[in-house]
């Protein structure tokens, strides 16, 4: 029984891990502990194509160093939900080629004259915690299956013009548009604005990053590391 027991349970952990993985939440801290260096230790001790195989959907909260988010997308090459917030470009080396339907970074431009990456056919959500890029008609046109757009305008806009005039731009092909402002008296021009399309929230406190929908679809995720 003494060596029954290890082997029953390791061919239980081979059957739930994988759905125990398949989505990884990691928060900013979680009762003083280091989810983030928690994670990379899982990822240390396991071969890669683990995680290659079997995590899908991925939220890394704000304060991940680079290094960190560049690790773990380096072993989870099969995802088709990531969010973060680093700008795309740095990025890009690593995203461009995965399957994605739901991107949360915190600016998104693409690389000249570099290929449009594999994503922009499938994307559908896209979430940005910091502003719409400069020339966001151009840029959006660019993903020809989105349908969802969240923008966080707290640190960047400097004006309630610039988000209308980025929002009246938007490609009709999406349907539904969250603009999420840190000011507790939302622009008049995007209060109910821009027909049924634009829903406009006052960020209480993590905008992009509190709503979830991003990169979590409102399903919740398995594995939250703490």
């Amino acid at each position: 029984m003494t060596l029954v027991l290890p082997q029953v349970w390791r061919r239980v952990e081979s059957w739930i891990d994988p759905f125990i993985y398949e989505r990884v939440a990691i928060p900013e801290n979680y009762k003083d502990r280091d989810p983030i260096s928690s994670f990379l230790a899982t990822v240390d001790v396991r071969p890669a194509t683990f995680f290659g195989a079997h995590v899908k959907h991925i939220h890394i909260d704000r304060l991940a160093p680079l290094h960190a988010v560049q690790r773990i997308l380096a072993v989870c090459t099969s995802v088709v939900s990531f969010g973060c917030h680093q700008p795309y470009t740095v990025l890009a080396p690593l995203l461009s080629s995965l399957p994605l339907t739901r991107l949360l970074v915190s600016e998104l431009s693409f690389p000249n004259p570099s290929p449009l990456p594999d994503w922009s056919s499938t994307l559908t959500h896209l979430g940005l915690s910091s502003s719409l890029p400069a020339s966001a008609s151009t840029t959006l046109a660019h993903l020809s299956s989105l349908t969802h757009l969240a923008v966080d305008y707290s640190c960047t806009v400097s004006s309630s013009s610039r988000a209308q005039s980025g929002f009246v731009m938007m490609p009709s092909s999406i349907s539904a548009c969250m603009c999420i402002w840190a000011r507790r008296e939302m622009p008049r021009g995007l209060r109910g604005g821009g027909g049924c399309r634009i829903v406009s929230r006052w960020r209480r406190s993590s905008g992009v990053r509190q709503a979830r929908w991003c990169s979590s679809c409102g399903e919740g995720f398995s594995c939250r590391v703490e």
